[in-house]
């Protein structure tokens, strides 16, 4: 699946490629990715976060406004506890406060599906954050403050708890389309995220 959806993103992003390279606010991005939740929080002491393959799209329609979609999937290291999948879509307003660097304001939506023994647990996650970015010929980065709202279909409360978190990227540019990029995300109750890869801006 993941494979195919690259293969899909990858095909409409090059014919803009030519007139829209060094635009680092579209982009297709992929690489290996560590993600928790709070039912990997809930066994963290014989288990560890899913990692596994991510891919993600971010595609900025106008100076101000872009969209994302995002996939992950991946292995707690116990085979009654896996990721199936992770969605993610996301809606973000950029506005500049100078040449390098810009305000951000995101919203966002996670569908989260676990096997966890014979059952499985569908999560719906509601984001907000706020942070800035920057960009330069060599380097990109952001730092953005988050909450997010856990529904889950099992209502173990565990399970349906909201959290604040702390979310910082960066890479470094090889040329105008590559780079080399990395994020974290530092929940302050339940869910890390962790991903390392490359970006294809257009």
């Amino acid at each position: 699946m993941k494979v195919q959806l690259f293969a899909l993103m990858l095909a409409v992003a090059a014919p803009l490629s030519a007139q829209a390279a060094g635009n680092n606010r579209s982009y297709i991005e992929f690489g290996y990715a560590q993600n928790g939740t709070p039912l990997t929080d809930l066994y963290s002491s014989v288990i560890h976060d899913y990692e596994g393959a991510s891919i993600k799209g971010n595609w900025a329609f106008n100076d101000n406004w872009s969209a994302s979609l995002g996939y992950a999937e991946g292995s707690s290291g116990n085979n009654a506890l896996e990721l199936d999948n992770q969605w993610t879509l996301g809606l973000a307003y950029n506005h500049s406060f100078s040449d390098n660097a810009d305000w951000v304001l995101g919203l966002n939506y996670k569908n989260t599906g676990e096997h966890f023994t014979s059952t499985n647990i569908d999560s719906d996650v509601w984001g907000a954050e706020f942070g800035v970015v920057g960009h330069g010929a060599k380097v990109n980065g952001g730092a953005y403050l988050g909450y997010e709202n856990w529904d889950s279909n099992n209502p173990y409360p565990p399970l349906n708890q909201d959290q604040a978190y702390l979310r910082l990227d960066g890479g470094i540019n090889f040329n105008d389309n590559w780079s080399l990029q990395a994020e974290y995300k530092l929940g302050f109750d339940n869910a890390d995220n962790a991903f390392l890869g490359v970006r294809y801006s257009f």
